[in-house]
């Protein structure tokens, strides 16, 4: 046989003996979690995101890791004056989350969206975050005041993440 053959059949023999390795990996992530408690919470007033358009950036620290699903994306999500979103990580310090996570929400004609509530600095809103319990679905809520961005805002760091 060629021996570029006999290679690439060595490498896809390598590589499936990997893929029952990580398959099994993916499923030990834990999908409930006992309970949800919000330790902080602040929101940002950001242009910076969508250029040309206004985006609140709510970021939050939880007591606890948030479950995640079998493929390893955040198994909860978040709403801000009831307008949901998807929950992302926030990366802190040294590449690590401790726990932070981040929704976005699009200002809309200087309200949130669905002719919500105003977006204006230092206006008072709800952050409600939900997440798969081991009894059910878990919430948490918190009041955030928007303000303005400040340094080291994007990374969690007045949570400390």
């Amino acid at each position: 046989m060629n021996a570029k053959l006999l290679s690439c059949i060595g490498a896809l023999g390598a590589a499936a003996g990997l893929v029952p390795a990580s398959a099994g990996l993916a499923q030990t992530a834990p999908t409930t979690v006992p309970s949800l408690k919000l330790v902080g919470a602040y929101a940002v007033k950001d242009t910076r995101i969508n250029p040309g358009r206004t985006t609140i950036a709510t970021v939050f620290r939880t007591a606890s890791e948030l479950p995640r699903r079998y493929d390893g994306m955040i198994r909860a999500s978040g709403f801000l004056d009831g307008v949901g979103h998807s929950v992302g990580s926030v990366k802190g310090r040294h590449g690590t989350s401790r726990h932070c996570y981040v929704i976005y929400t699009n200002v809309v004609d200087g309200h949130l969206p669905g002719g919500g509530s105003s977006a204006r600095l230092g206006t008072r809103h709800t952050l409600e975050v939900a997440a798969r319990g081991t009894d059910g679905d878990l919430v948490a809520k918190t009041q955030v005041h928007i303000r303005a961005q400040r340094a080291g805002d994007a990374s969690g760091r007045p949570l400390g993440c």
